[in-house]
């Protein structure tokens, strides 16, 4: 489950992870960069992770396809 949190940083997407994210954490994720954020402009994400289940940190970056070269 992915939930996003209020931030006070206009650059930050801050998230709370807990259990075992799904495509669909994954897909509103991006949707949410994509509205927040132009192509070009960079972001950062900032997690907080609680009792994740199976899926390293990699694998959630994977799933949620965010444009690398985006993030600062």
């Amino acid at each position: 489950m992915f939930r996003l949190l209020p931030t006070r940083d206009e650059q930050t997407i801050a998230v709370e992870i807990k259990g075992k994210p799904t495509k669909e954490d994954a897909e509103k994720m991006n949707q949410f960069a994509e509205v927040q954020f132009n192509d070009d402009q960079p972001f950062n994400i900032y997690a907080e992770i609680e009792q994740l289940d199976r899926p390293t940190l990699e694998g959630i970056m994977e799933g949620m396809k965010v444009d690398m070269p985006r993030l600062t």
